[in-house]
């Protein structure tokens, strides 16, 4: 009775955090609108009623609100700054430069727009010398993606901040993953796929998707964000918007326009913006990475 009573308390307390931050930061407000909003329409695709809709809205927050919760208490301090010698534009300019590359080799416009027929020369003179070296298109994939979207971000990392080896190499935060994990093993153990589609699903998953997309967005982007803003949250919800509207092409081919834009705001960006206030607390890439691909397997 005791622990229950602590586990309330804490949720309590960082649900009053949550609400000063949004009552003091109408941007934050105004998103999280939006992400409802987003998760209503998304949960009408879902289950065709409204009330089932409303209700998978408030599952979600619920859900996660336990998520932070348990980031939130596990962390007294604030997180140390990420510190860059050179603070000015231009490195946030390549950090933009180097999300296009990402979207026009990973192919994810619509096959039929005039942004899928522009980059597919670029694609072609990326991908034609690995294939004449004998590599399947997975690999290529695998190669290309992080060549462009881990390694270039890494090494500007490595030459502007002062800090890189501390949150990259020498933190883990084993004790949130494993918190966040149990949190999450029901819905891998009742969910739907079989065992052996996620085992086989999960190298390609880790590789193209997850690895790449937090050197980029978290360790990179949001990093120089917050150098650049005074406020660190608003870094954070930046880099969760752009990093949902980087699924923008794919969730429009999957769902279509209304239902893949309301996708890419109330379920990317929103899972985007606990992410990227995860890697806030830890500073740990690989606390994140990993946190990514539990919450992925469960979840898609």
């Amino acid at each position: 009775m005791h622990v229950l009573q602590k586990l309330i308390r804490n949720y309590k307390s960082s649900l009053n955090h949550f609400y000063s931050i949004v009552k003091s930061e109408l941007f934050i407000l105004v998103y999280l609108i939006t992400a409802i909003i987003s998760q209503l329409l998304f949960g009408f695709h879902l289950y065709g009623t409204i009330s089932l809709a409303i209700s998978y809205s408030v599952g979600v927050f619920i859900f996660s609100s336990i998520a932070f919760s348990i980031v939130f208490n596990s962390f007294k301090n604030t997180s140390s700054k990420i510190i860059f010698r050179n603070n000015n534009i231009q490195l946030l300019i390549i950090g933009l430069i180097v999300i296009l590359y990402f979207l026009v080799l990973s192919g994810q416009f619509p096959q039929t727009s005039l942004l899928n027929k522009l980059s597919e020369p670029v694609r072609h003179f990326f991908y034609e010398p690995i294939m004449i070296l004998g590599f399947s298109s997975t690999v290529n994939s695998i190669l290309v993606n992080n060549a462009i979207a881990v390694i270039i971000p890494l090494l500007l990392l490595l030459v502007f901040t002062k800090q890189t080896k501390e949150f990259y190499v020498d933190k883990l935060n084993v004790r949130i993953l494993i918190l966040l994990t149990l949190l999450y093993l029901p819905i891998i153990i009742f969910g739907q796929k079989p065992v052996d589609e996620i085992v086989a699903e999960l190298p390609i998953y880790l590789f193209i998707a997850v690895i790449p997309e937090e050197f980029l967005f978290r360790g990179f982007l949001q990093s120089r964000l917050e150098s650049a803003f005074k406020n660190p949250l608003n870094a954070i919800l930046l880099t969760s918007i752009i990093f949902g509207l980087i699924h923008l092409p794919i969730n429009i081919r999957m769902y279509g326009e209304t239902v893949g834009i309301a996708t890419c705001i109330g379920n990317n960006a929103f899972g985007g913006l606990f992410i990227g206030y995860l890697f806030y607390k830890t500073r740990s890439i690989w606390t994140v990475i990993i946190f990514h691909l539990i919450s992925g397997i469960a979840l898609i």
